[in-house]
């Protein structure tokens, strides 16, 4: 019998106690810094077939009419998918933490009808090449009837302002949901002093040197889909994957290998996933690639207005109290969520 000897973990009080400032040696730099990484446009499939994707150059538009014929006869064009093809092959894309309380707004894979924020997909080409792809999208004559718009939170929850989702929504305000504990209002009642004012967070994102891709292979006969994906949660994307292509989730197969940074932008599937898994007849791999200059996620905008109750100690020195009352605020866009909350806590 082969005997195995288990290294014991140090005890606690064996343990260096400092961890800021102490280095840990890293385990995957050697075989990175030799180039012997594999990402998701690593991976190599016989016969892979390249996809571009079309979107909306419009803040907030109707998609009046699509043409494809030119682009489908370019040599080398082997699909073509629309809204309404994406719609019919596939169901909404869920997000993974609902806002409790909210509605569910249908987002699918591509923009059928009124495209909803700039950048949002609205057409994909699957070619022989990238290059072809590419071309394509340039044939492509797609008419689009600019609507009004706005660009920050404040106005999108205005009274008048153009409505994202009119057949979900009676406004921009997704779901409201109070919140508190302690008494907030007593706090300030016994302030000698209330800092108020807004703050404004703009838009932020991540910007991780492997940009997002896929490659995904159906096979029709065995109806099996194997996806390589530079995701953080591959669990959950064959999980979201499953519910939008409306197959079962065993029939999932998700494959992440080392992934060039993700600041949470990876934290779940977007549109071109799906579009790259949808079973269009082309039965042979479909990979593609997305810049993140027009296709990240990241946090929406926040507003906020906050009290904060300060009591004037020995010697005048101000002392702000751990009492504060805040109303955060963020309108629907496109495929995010936007709760409205208004939070009193005070202790």
């Amino acid at each position: 019998m082969t005997e195995v000897a288990f290294r014991e973990a140090p005890a606690l009080a064996d343990r260096d106690p400092k961890v800021l400032g102490t280095g840990t040696p890293r385990k995957e730099d050697d075989r990175l810094l030799r180039g012997e990484g594999r990402f998701t446009d690593d991976v190599g499939r016989a016969h892979t077939a390249e996809m571009a994707v079309g979107r909306c150059p419009y803040p907030h538009a109707r998609i009046v009419r699509v043409d494809v014929s030119a682009a489908l006869e370019l040599p080398g064009v082997l699909q073509i998918i629309t809204g309404a093809e994406a719609a019919a092959r596939s169901g909404p894309i869920r997000i993974l933490r609902p806002v409790p309380g909210a509605p569910v707004i249908p987002h699918y894979a591509l923009a059928e009808g009124v495209a909803t924020y700039e950048g949002q997909p609205v057409v994909s080409v699957a070619a022989a090449s990238r290059h072809v792809a590419e071309d394509a999208l340039d044939e492509i004559e797609i008419e689009y009837e600019p609507l009004p718009h706005v660009t920050d939170v404040i106005s999108a929850l205005a009274p008048g302002a153009p409505v994202i989702h009119p057949g979900v929504l009676e406004s921009n305000l997704l779901v409201s949901n109070p919140q508190g504990s302690g008494d907030p209002d007593a706090r300030m009642r016994e302030a000698d002093v209330i800092v108020e004012g807004r703050f404004f967070v703009n838009r932020v994102t991540g910007l991780p040197m492997e940009t997002r891709a896929v490659l995904a292979e159906w096979r029709a006969g065995a109806r099996e889909l194997t996806v390589c994906i530079s995701t953080q949660v591959p669990h959950l994307v064959r999980k979201q994957l499953a519910e939008s292509l409306r197959i079962d989730e065993g029939s999932v197969r998700v494959v992440a290998s080392d992934v060039g940074g993700g600041f949470g932008l990876k934290l779940g599937i977007y549109p071109e996933d799906v579009v790259a898994a949808v079973d269009g007849g082309l039965q042979r791999p479909l990979q593609g690639r997305r810049r993140l200059r027009r296709a990240p996620g990241g946090c929406h905008q926040q507003d906020t207005d906050r009290r904060l109750p300060g009591i004037r100690a020995a010697g005048g020195q101000l002392r702000l109290r751990a009492a504060h009352r805040h109303a955060g605020q963020a309108a629907a866009d496109g495929p995010g969520r936007a709760p409205g909350d208004e939070h009193g806590q005070a202790r």
